[in-house]
């Protein structure tokens, strides 16, 4: 089960929910719900990779490579309170295996190719095997 940290807060002058994950690799997901400058409450799902104290997002722009962003939810209250704000953010949560499928599905290529690229101690090992194989028939080569 996936362990999430919730806080409501108060921004700008706008009323913030925020549920916040650890993910494989060095990965965050948030969900944050906001009223947007158009009046229009949403809440965003992103997924941002931490590098020591910082967050950082990839852009895609449509293309593969980003992280992972997608609006979960989209409404027009008349007002934006912190109760509106909630019940909106507690309705996206219910989403919440869905959410992780999707992300899951997203970065699932990048850390195949991830996985593929690091070796692993056999072929290590093997590595080294023929390298000290390389290495003794040069010198013999070199004795003869």
């Amino acid at each position: 089960m996936t362990t999430f940290t919730h806080r409501l807060t108060k921004r700008d002058g706008n009323w913030v929910a925020e549920s916040v994950t650890k993910l494989e690799h060095n990965r965050e997901l948030s969900i944050r719900t906001r009223r947007d400058s158009n009046g229009t409450v949403r809440t965003y799902a992103t997924v941002s990779k931490i590098e020591g104290s910082f967050r950082t997002h990839r852009m895609g722009f449509g293309s593969k490579g980003g992280d992972f962003q997608k609006t979960v939810l989209s409404l027009n209250p008349t007002r934006a309170t912190s109760k509106a704000i909630q019940t909106q953010h507690d309705t996206a949560m219910a989403q919440m295996e869905s959410i992780l499928f999707q992300v899951r599905k997203h970065y699932e290529e990048e850390d195949r190719e991830a996985n593929a690229a690091q070796p692993t101690a056999e072929t290590s090992d093997a590595v080294a095997t023929d390298t000290a194989a390389v290495a003794a028939a040069s010198s013999s080569e070199v004795a003869a």
